[in-house]
């Protein structure tokens, strides 16, 4: 079953949800649903919880090679989205973490 809610925080909290159903697949869903999110409206649906989530299920996904993911995410975040957010901070955090 695929749910698309238009709710960016219904949206956050469904990706995050998924992830504790502990399935690679469902991880994969879950930074479907985030990445389909911020495809369709980038300006209004990034923010700093949603960049934060997607970041460490890049993390959990992808554990060898998540840089270009985060990358990739970085460069959308500053093209597209509201001042406050700054995905860089979350991507340098995470690398240097992890």
């Amino acid at each position: 079953m695929s749910h698309k809610p238009a709710n960016v925080v219904a949206a956050n909290n469904l990706a995050t949800c998924k992830l504790f159903i502990t399935s690679i697949y469902k991880v994969g869903e879950s930074i479907k649903t985030l990445e389909d999110l911020i495809q369709k409206d980038p300006l209004i649906n990034i923010n700093d919880q949603v960049v934060s989530n997607l970041v460490t299920m890049y993390d959990i996904h992808y554990p060898h090679n998540s840089n270009s993911k985060k990358a990739k995410l970085a460069e959308t975040c500053s093209k597209n989205s509201k001042d406050s957010v700054n995905a860089n901070i979350y991507v340098q955090h995470q690398s240097a973490g992890g």
